[in-house]
C-alpha cells in the first residue's frame, strides 16, 4: 500500500493536464497514503486475544480510535479493544462470526483502516435465506439481471440489461413498477443499461451502456438529467459498466471500450479521467466493476484481473485478486463493496464456473461462496450489500434468473 504511482489526469486544459502530472501529491489536498492495520486478518477461538497496530507512511499511527463491528471499544458479544489495539474476542462465537476490526486516525487527515477477526475454523459462509424472479418478460421475470441498488425507500432497483428495462421491487420481491420508457436512445430510454446507483438523495443513477451516457432520475422516476455521450473524447464515453459514488457526489464511471475511469460532479459535469489499457498497476484491462470505502477510495475490477485500489483522486495505492491466487478464478464480471470496505468479486474460472468472492479492504481473501457451479446452473452478474449486510445478488443462468438473496452465518 506504500507504492505511489502517480498519473497523467486528462482534462480539457492540456496544460493543466500537465501540471497536475507533476504533483507530489493527489489533486484536491488528498493524501495517497493510506493507514494499514496489522494483522489484516486474524483467526480467533473464543475468549483469544489479538494485538492490532495501525501505521502509516511506515510509521505508527497516532492515537487510533478503535472500534468493533463500528462499536467504540466493541462490547461482550462482538468482543473489545483497548486503546492500544489489543482485542479479546468474545467468550462465545457470534453470528455472524466475522468481526471488523476498525481504527481511525485524525493526522495528516481523518482516515479509516478495517481488519477481519474471523471466530472458529474455516472461512465465513453465506446462507441463501430468500429468491425471486423467473425466466421471461412481466412482472416477477427477468431476462438478464445485470445491476441491483438499494434505494433510499429501502425497495431495489434493478437493471434488466438485455430487454432494456430497469424495475422497481420490494426486498421480498413484490414488482412496483418501471423506471423509464424501455429499449431506445432517447431521453428515458435504455440501449444495454449497466448498472445502477443511488445517490444520497435518492436520486436513482442509471449507467446507459450502449447509449454512452448517464441518466439520472428523481425518487419518484422522474428524468431529471443526462451527460455523457458516445464517443473517446474526455467526458465521453463508449460502453460504461459500472458506476460508484465517492466523496463529495463524486460519480465514477468504469469506461470498459476506453480503458478508463471518468470522473464527474454530482451534477454531471466531467471532472478529469485516468486510465489507459495495460497489464502494469494502475492500468485497466477492461475495467468492469467499481466500488469505494469510507475514505473516499476507490476499487476497480478488470474484466481479466486483477482488482485494484486507488485514491479517490487516480493514485494507484495497491491490487489483489490474481488469477494465480484466487484458486484459478480468472474472469471479474462486476463487484460491489459494503461499509467495512470489504470487496465482493463476481467471478468466473476458466470453466466459466462463477462464486462470488470477498476480500477486506487491505486485498486480503475472507471467503468465497456458493461452491463453484457452471454457468448454465448458476450466473453471477452483480450485486449489492445493505448497511445490515444482506446481499442482493443478480443471477442469470438457464437454470436460475432473478434475485438471490443471502446472509452470513
Amino acid at each position: 500500500m506504500k507504492t505511489k504511482r502517480h498519473f497523467l489526469v486528462r482534462t480539457t486544459k492540456p496544460l493543466i493536464a500537465m501540471m497536475i502530472a507533476f504533483l507530489p501529491l493527489a489533486v484536491s489536498g488528498e493524501v495517497s497514503e493510506r493507514p494499514i492495520i496489522s494483522p489484516s486478518l486474524a483467526r480467533l477461538g473464543p475468549g483469544a486475544t489479538e494485538q492490532f497496530h495501525v501505521s502509516i507512511s511506515g510509521q505508527a499511527a497516532r492515537a487510533p480510535r478503535w472500534t468493533v463491528n463500528g462499536v467504540p471499544g466493541g462490547n461482550a458479544t462482538i468482543g473489545r479493544i483497548s486503546a492500544s489495539g489489543l482485542y479479546t474476542a468474545p467468550a462465545a462465537i457470534p453470528s455472524p462470526r466475522e468481526i471488523h476490526i476498525g481504527a481511525s486516525i485524525q493526522t495528516p487527515a481523518s482516515l479509516h483502516a478495517w481488519a477481519t477477526v474471523v471466530m472458529g475454523t474455516g472461512n465465513p459462509t453465506y446462507k441463501m435465506v430468500s429468491r425471486f424472479g423467473e425466466k421471461g418478460s412481466g412482472a416477477g421475470k427477468f431476462i438478464d439481471p445485470h445491476a441491483v441498488a438499494i434505494g433510499r425507500d429501502g425497495n431495489l432497483v434493478i437493471v434488466d440489461s438485455v430487454p432494456a428495462h430497469v424495475y422497481r421491487y420490494t426486498k421480498q420481491g413484490q414488482y412496483l413498477g418501471e423506471i423509464g420508457s424501455g429499449p431506445g436512445s432517447g431521453p428515458g430510454q435504455f440501449d444495454g443499461p449497466r448498472d445502477v446507483q443511488v445517490d444520497h438523495e435518492g436520486n436513482i443513477f442509471i449507467a446507459d451502456g450502449n447509449n454512452g451516457r448517464i441518466q439520472v432520475f428523481s425518487p419518484s422516476g422522474k428524468l431529471l438529467r443526462m451527460f455523457g455521450g458516445k464517443g473517446k473524447a474526455p467526458g465521453e464515453m463508449l460502453r460504461v459498466h459500472a458506476i460508484w459514488f465517492g466523496k463529495a457526489g463524486r460519480l465514477y464511471a468504469a469506461d470498459v471500450d476506453n480503458s478508463r475511469i471518468m470522473v464527474y460532479s454530482h451534477e454531471g459535469k466531467f471532472l478529469f479521467e485516468w486510465g489507459k489499457d495495460g497489464r502494469a498497476p494502475g492500468e485497466f484491462h477492461a475495467p468492469h466493476g467499481l466500488g469505494g470505502d469510507a475514505n473516499g477510495d476507490l476499487f476497480v475490477s478488470n474484466y481479466y484481473g486483477p482488482c485494484q485500489k486507488f485514491t479517490g483522486d487516480g493514485h494507484f495505492l495497491l491490487e489483489f485478486a490474481p488469477a494465480s491466487q484466487t484458486g484459478g478464478a480468472t474472469h471479474w464480471h462486476a463487484m460491489t463493496s459494503d461499509r467495512w470496505g470489504d470487496a465482493y468479486l463476481m467471478s468466473r474460472d476458466k470453466q466459466n464456473r462463477n462464486s462470488i468472492m470477498k476480500f477486506n479492504n487491505s486485498g486480503t481473501f475472507v471467503t468465497s461462496w456458493p461452491p463453484l457451479r457452471d454457468a448454465k446452473e448458476w450466473g453471477v452478474k452483480a450485486a449489492t450489500v445493505d448497511r445490515d449486510g444482506t446481499i442482493y445478488v443478480c443471477v442469470e443462468s438457464k437454470q436460475q434468473v432473478g434475485i438471490e438473496v443471502y446472509r452470513e452465518e
